[in-house]
């Protein structure tokens, strides 16, 4: 009886800790995965031209925007701002070098596969 009731209190132990963390952990949403994916694939492409420097602008400022509030999202927000500031850097940059604008899109592309592994990994 001592072993039964021992299991019990341990497989309860386990479900509410599992509990705990879906309830302060942001569930997964679709729409930020998809912004995130569309700034990694604009930084893959690797064209340095003011159009796509504008849409990858706009894509990462509305993720950064997107993500500020959700409850239980702030690892997540910081990452978010970290990329909009990466993507900035590159937008203010009068004339950027061709070298420079191709390192900038690597570092951008490697910083948004990281967030969307990070998204991806959330309970469903």
């Amino acid at each position: 009886m001592k072993k039964l009731i021992l299991i019990g209190l341990i497989a309860t132990q386990l479900t509410g800790c599992s509990l705990w963390k879906a309830y302060n952990t942001a569930p997964y949403d679709t729409n930020e995965y998809k912004l995130i994916t569309e700034i990694r694939t604009i930084s893959q492409i690797g064209k340095c031209d003011k159009e796509s420097v504008e849409s990858l602008y706009f894509a990462s400022l509305q993720v950064k925007n997107f993500s500020q509030y959700i409850p239980h999202n702030e690892r997540t927000s910081t990452m978010d701002s970290e990329l909009f500031r990466l993507v900035d850097e590159l937008h203010n940059r009068a004339n950027p070098s061709p070298a420079y604008c191709q390192a900038k899109l690597s570092v951008i592309g490697t910083a948004s596969e990281r967030i969307q592994q990070a998204i991806a990994k959330r309970p469903r």
